[in-house]
This record gives C-alpha cells, structure tokens and sequence, in this order.
C-alpha cells in the first residue's frame, strides 16, 4: 500500500503544481508542500543495517537505540534533486555561528563514536545519517524559496495530512471501517488500536495512537499559530479544530494533558504584552491546568485516566525509568553513545529486580526523552539538551511581535512545539521519531532568513483573530 500512497502524494504535488501554473499563480512552494508529505508518510529505505536479530538468554535484542539499527536514506530528500531538475540550484550560505547547536551535536556525535562506554560505536552512524539528510534538504529549502512559499508549503502540507487523518478517524473508530485501520500498516495496527481497554483508538497512518496524536498536535499548533497571526484565518481555525478533534479520539492521556497545557501557553505567548514568564502569566496558566484537572475528575473522562490500564502504564513506565536511570549510574559523565541505549540494556544489564514486563523494557527505547538523553549523553548531554531548550524558546519570544507575519507564525509555532515536546517527552519517546524530529527542525528552522535568497517575498496583511485579549489583559 505504501507505493499506491506514494503514487498518490507525487500525483498530488503534480497535479496541484500544474494547476497553478496553469492558472498563471505561483507554485513554488510545492516543493516543500512534497518534502512536508514525504516526512510524514516517513517513506524511505534502509540501505545498510548494523545487527540482525540475536536471542540472549531468551531476549531479542533487534534494536541499537530510538534511532534504530539501519542507515536510512528519507525520500523527503527527493526535494533536493526534484529542485534541481526544475531549475531551483541555488546552494544556501552556511556560516558557522549561526549553526551552534548543529556544531554542538556533531561535536557530541563524535565523542559518542570513541567513548569507552559505548557498547556499539557504529550505532552513532545512524543518528548522524539521517541528520544530515534532515540539515540538507531543510537549508536546501531555505536557499532557493522565500519566506511566504515556505510557509505556504509547509501550510499546505499539514492541511493535506490533517484532511487525510480526519477522514480516517471518522471511519475508524467512529464508524467502524477497518479498511481504513488497516490500509496503511497492515492487520497489527488493530492491535494498537483496541490495546487499551473499553477504548477504541485513532491510529490515522501511523499505527499508534500517542505518535498519531503527537504529530497531531504538533500541526494544531501551527494551524493555531497561523490563525492568530492572521494566515488564512478561517481555514487556519478548521485545521486547528480538526487536530483537535483527531487527538481526542487517540485517547492518548499524555496528549491530553500537554494540548491542555500548550493550547494555553501559545495563546498566552501571543497576547501577552510582556515577558512569557511573568508572574501574572504563570497564576493564569496555572489555574487553567487546575480547572482543566478539575474537568478531568468530575466529567467521565477521569475514567480514561484512573480506570482501565492506567495502573499498568504507571509500573511500566516507572520501571523503564529505573532502567535509564541504572544506565546512568554506570555512565555518568558521557553516557552511553548515542543510539546505543537498548543495545546497552540488552547486552549489559541484569534485570534481577520485580521489574513490569521486562522483555518489552529491556527491548524498547526508554519511555522518558529526557531519560535516554541522560543515559546515552550523560551530565554533559542533558545540560546541553535544557540549555538548547531554554535559549531555542528564549529566543523565539523575542521574535513574536515583529512586522514579518512569517516570522511571527513560525516562531510561536516553534515554542508550542518545543514546549509539547519537552512536556510530552517525559512520558514517551514519540518526540524522537523521525516524523516528529524531521517537522519540528523544519518549522523550527525556517524561519531564520540569513540563507535565503533575496528574492522578493510575500508580504501578507496580518488580520488581527477574535479571541478576546481579556485572556491576559
């Protein structure tokens, strides 16, 4: 099914390329509109891997780390050679310091290869195959398309997948339809919609309910970013609602609560006259998560909360915590390696204690991004992954009022998304997939103009939204 979808993105993006062209309209922005579409299906092919499938001592081990086992080549970076044969071969300007936290990484990379306590240097290959890929085709973008193609492309790549997920929620599980449950992934992703019980699931393309709603609400966001900025406003206003709509039928706790809580800081960010951060700031959201807990336990959805496997997900996430934290403890200062956690808990650790389902622990990413940063980075690492956080947003709130429409959406879309991700990370390790690393560099990239061409761009009439600013006046 895979290729019947593929086919259909390329015949899209040609179709709609065509048309515009035809209508004497601008269609540069479907290059990024196709490289949107291609990360989210996450299509691409693995050209090498690292480790075959070994039992030891009745476990299987057939993972390196959240990265995987096999260098993979995305064909989202079909944009780039897709570009070039239409004409658009400008190489972006790339200056070092404004790529610190890239050098940063790669730096990290490389102690990672020779650090003593990786079980599995080669693991870090990986990581750093797909990274560059991701640095190419986005700087790529940056240097041959404005700013107003590509947040037109990025626009209408999201609204494509959010009319897609819609149709597909509505099917399954509203209606029942298990062809459209199964078309993507095949008959497993039955498994992962029914695993929780009394609750019928979402699984849209991804097969799995928590990623599903993770990407779902990464694109809410936007949508709300680019409704409050005044971008296509009435449509912007639907796409937000539908995103909203699909994360509430993934019955994803996790998401429930972040949306609840990042809904509330974008909205703050945006009307807020002063500092993000102030105190009037933090009483409002506070008491708006208070009144959003208080929904949750008189209404019936404390059910889904207190009730069905909760309990279990409570002991499995506490134990694989108490895994990267064991690992740790053995590699405090370097971790160890990047992508090497689950090869690590496989080959060294001794699960002696009453750990929850210990196979499926000692075989999967730890549950906890922050955790498996920890652990395969060490002190050094995790000061590095807060430091990132706190001057990535810092600097995004300085760039929410300029006269740039483009770069008032992105960067408030840039700090809803990173604020999810820090929150939602601590449950799960959804944030580290490709489709959800893959779109958060992008939106959070774009919008840094030094490499763009100085062609003309776009400028748009920002529309002021209707949601009362009695919110935090």
């Amino acid at each position: 099914m895979n290729k019947v979808v593929l086919i259909a993105i390329v015949l899209y993006a040609l179709g709609k390329w065509a048309y515009l062209n035809w209508q004497g309209k601008r269609s540069n922005h479907m290059l990024t509109s196709f490289f949107v579409l291609m990360l989210a299906f996450d299509f691409g092919t693995s050209f090498h891997s690292f480790l075959t499938k070994t039992n030891y001592e009745g476990t299987m081990v057939d993972r390196l780390g959240v990265f995987g086992n096999s260098l993979w080549i995305s064909l989202s970076t079909f944009v780039i050679p897709i570009g070039f044969f239409l004409g658009y071969q400008r190489f972006p300007v790339l200056k070092l310091k404004d790529y610190k936290w890239e050098l940063v990484v790669l730096v990290m990379s490389l102690i990672a290869i020779f650090n003593p306590m990786n079980p599995y240097p080669k693991s870090v290959l990986i990581f750093l195959c797909y990274a560059l890929q991701v640095f190419l085709a986005v700087n790529y973008i940056k240097g041959n398309f404005t700013q107003g193609e590509v947040l037109k492309g990025v626009y209408d790549g999201l609204m494509v997948i959010t009319v897609l997920q819609t149709v597909l929620v509505i099917m399954y599980p509203l209606l029942g339809i298990e062809a459209a449950l199964t078309f993507f992934k095949g008959e497993d992703m039955i498994d992962y919609a029914l695993k929780r019980e009394g609750y019928t699931s979402a699984v849209g393309i991804f097969g799995h309910p928590g990623t599903l709603a993770l990407f779902s609400l990464i694109t809410a966001i936007f949508f709300l970013s680019a409704y409050l900025n005044g971008f296509k406003k009435q449509f912007s206003l639907y796409c937000f609602l539908a995103n909203v709509f699909i994360i509430l039928l993934t019955f994803s706790r996790t998401t429930y609560v972040t949306s609840a809580i990042i809904i509330g800081i974008v909205l703050i960010s945006f009307y807020s006259k002063k500092s993000l951060f102030s105190i009037k700031n933090v009483i409002l959201a506070s008491t708006v998560f208070a009144t959003f807990l208080g929904i949750l336990y008189l209404t019936p959805l404390s059910e889904l909360f207190l009730a069905s496997d909760f309990e279990n997900q409570i002991e499995v996430r506490f134990s694989s915590w108490f895994m990267g934290y064991d690992i740790w403890s053995r590699a405090k200062l370097l971790g160890v390696g990047i992508n090497a956690h689950v090869y690590y808990m496989g080959h060294f650790i001794r699960v002696t204690q009453d750990l929850a389902v210990v196979e499926f622990i000692t075989t999967n990413p730890i549950h906890n991004i922050h955790l498996i940063v920890l652990a395969e980075t060490g002190i050094v690492g995790i000061v590095l992954w807060l430091s990132f956080f706190g001057s990535k947003i810092s600097s995004h709130t300085k760039l929410l009022k300029t006269n740039n429409i483009v770069v008032n959406v992105f960067s408030l879309a840039t700090i809803g998304i990173l604020i999810s991700i820090f929150i939602y990370g601590f449950f799960g390790w959804a944030p580290l997939k490709r489709e959800m690393i893959t779109l958060t560099f992008l939106i959070g990239q774009v919008h840094v103009f030094k490499t763009y061409s100085h062609r003309s761009v776009q400028n748009y009439k920002v529309q002021q939204p209707e949601f009362t600013q009695q919110l935090v006046n």
